[in-house]
């Protein structure tokens, strides 16, 4: 532990040293759905995230393991994983959090309508499908670099040669679902 640190502001939480006051005051009041959000930080998959130290070393931990190792009482081993019924990855609410294995966290998926459907499931169907989400590039411009040569492209955007063979590449392999003249 770090010079300066208060033994005293770290309580023992499963195999963990959390500071407890850091963890209570990021939480929210509980949404219409009974979700409890997290304030603070976060990873880049929307998962609450805070420090806290297994032995000496200092680590960061998500804190929906925090939760669930608050409800059962003991430390959580690296085969389990902390589910949420709620299917929204931000919520500390206790009773909408599960421990289980990778068969139990699929069958939550499954019964939430979160799996993948269709001949082409998993990874591949992802890329293939538009998604429902806001795109950089309108398809238009999609299109365009499409067919561009590299030139064109770093002239158009700014962007050095390796850069736009780059861009051109991803957008031809990468947005299956958008059809030009040529795929048709």
């Amino acid at each position: 532990m770090k010079k300066g640190r208060k033994p005293s502001a770290l309580t023992p939480v499963g195999d963990l040293l959390v500071n407890l006051s850091v963890y209570w005051n990021n939480q929210m009041s509980a949404d219409a759905n009974g979700c409890i959000p997290w304030s603070g930080g976060r990873h880049r998959q929307g998962y609450p995230m805070m420090g806290a130290f297994r032995g000496e070393r200092r680590i960061m931990t998500v804190t929906h393991r925090i939760t669930a190792m608050l409800k059962l009482g003991r430390a959580l081993t690296s085969d389990e994983f902390v589910i949420h019924t709620c299917s929204n990855a931000n919520c500390l609410n206790p009773d909408h959090l599960i421990v289980g294995d990778t068969y139990k966290k699929s069958a939550v998926m499954i019964a939430n309508g979160r799996q993948n459907t269709g001949p082409r499931a998993g990874q591949y169907q992802r890329r293939i499908a538009k998604q429902n989400r806001q795109y950089k590039y309108s398809e238009e411009e999609i299109l365009w670099v499409r067919s561009a040569d590299t030139v064109a492209i770093a002239a158009r955007y700014g962007i050095d040669r390796a850069k736009a063979s780059k861009m051109r590449w991803d957008m031809r392999n990468n947005f299956k679902w958008l059809k030009g003249p040529k795929d048709e």
